[in-house]
């Protein structure tokens, strides 16, 4: 009989009510975008033409995927039925049925696409290597526009009909206030590449990069000044939910990262998260309700914005081995007397197993039996005085 022993080696103290909380994606590959419709439908898009869609806030996630040999970097709904998702190859990708069907548009690129934005049902922007593509008619049309710039793009935003934003490569950031027409090149003071622009109202954006980048503009890009992340990792992506509190996630092959401030960037604190690997996208639709993508088909998710520091609550948790073909053995050594909850998770977000031990101190291990368990990709949730620590299990 094969079996798997938790042993959960946690030193608790709790500090909050929630944290960032793994998801399961039901898949492997890296995850490059994701938005999110409303609060309950989200999309998430990466290698090999793979779309995921979520109905229910996340519990499951659902493969609407394209079949493509190419990565999918981003991805932008107008509703909760028309949406696009453009990538390598000049890929543009357009649902009208929320995902169950995609259509394959006509970019008249073969670049690499990187980013997409509408302003309305009709009026759109790509961006990627080179070249800036504009829609007025609902992606029927892709037309370039000159930005007088031989510079790759990684993220385009717009603040209204008429003003939008790229960065990319060498520290560009371009600037339109007639809707495209003309682009003007602004001042970032760096030279490192940029990968995420995020609009928190039409004065204040800020922009993450390479080597642990932000820059803030506080009127319109006029001038951009740079923040100090303490940091040197990549940062690929950037989210606020007002013009003082927002996020930013990346990392590289050792750790990942997750920043976040209340004060504007003057200062950024870390936060953990119950995946090491690094993180592509942070959407947020709210001052509580986020959601990460990244490698490996990552997939986080807050619903306070807050994530307990590894000190605090993760420091210890061990799950091995991972991948696992026989047993995973965890430990948990609680601070004080606390209901344990134990749950194991199929890929369909189902709870499959399990086991609630009441007033536990100190070192508690449960057995837990896989025998019966197909091989693929479980998560083992643990709940301590209403908090929940995840961890992803691939069975082999």
């Amino acid at each position: 009989m094969k079996k798997i022993f938790i042993l959960i080696f946690l030193s608790i103290n709790i500090v909050s009510e929630a944290q960032w909380v793994e998801q399961v994606s039901g898949t492997t590959n890296d995850l490059r975008s994701v938005y999110f419709v409303d609060t309950l439908v989200g999309y998430s898009v990466g290698n090999t033409g793979t779309i995921l869609k979520t109905i229910n806030s996340g519990t499951n996630w659902n493969s609407c995927s394209y079949s493509t040999p190419y990565t999918l970097y981003g991805v932008f709904f107008n509703n909760k039925d028309t949406g696009y998702a453009v990538g390598d190859n000049g890929i543009i990708l357009k649902t009208i049925d929320g995902g169950t069907n995609w259509n394959l548009q006509i970019s008249g690129t073969t670049g690499g696409l990187r980013a997409v934005y509408f302003i309305d049902n009709d009026t759109g922007y790509v961006t990627g290597s080179s070249t800036i593509f504009k829609t007025t008619n609902g992606g029927i049309n892709w037309n370039p526009q000159s930005t007088g710039i031989i510079s790759g793009f990684s993220s385009i935003h717009f603040t209204d009909n008429h003003t939008g934003f790229a960065v990319g490569t060498g520290g560009k950031i371009i600037k339109t206030t007639n809707g495209g027409l003309n682009w003007s090149n602004q001042t970032s003071g760096g030279g490192q590449i940029l990968y995420s622009i995020n609009f928190a109202d039409a004065n204040v954006a800020y922009v993450v990069g390479a080597n642990g980048t932000i820059i803030k503009t506080i009127d319109a890009g006029a001038n951009w000044t740079t923040l100090n992340s303490s940091t040197t990792k990549e940062l690929y992506s950037v989210c606020f939910t007002d013009a003082n509190t927002g996020y930013v996630v990346g990392g590289d092959i050792i750790q990942t990262l997750i920043l976040k401030t209340i004060d504007g960037g003057i200062n950024w604190t870390s936060q953990s998260s119950p995946v090491n690997e690094p993180f592509n996208s942070v959407f947020f639709l709210d001052n509580f309700n986020g959601y990460a993508v990244g490698f490996y088909g990552a997939i986080i998710k807050t619903t306070n914005g807050i994530g307990i520091n590894e000190s605090d609550m993760l420091n210890g948790i061990n799950v091995y081995p991972n991948p696992t073909d026989n047993d995973i053995y965890i430990s948990i050594n609680l601070t004080s007397y606390s209901d344990v909850k134990i749950s194991v998770i199929d890929i369909l977000g189902q709870e499959i197993i399990s086991d609630k031990m009441l007033n536990q101190k100190e070192i508690v291990s449960k057995q837990i039996s896989f025998e019966d368990l197909s091989n693929g990709i479980y998560m083992i949730n643990v709940t301590v005085g209403g908090t929940i620590s995840s961890r992803k299990v691939v069975k082999q």
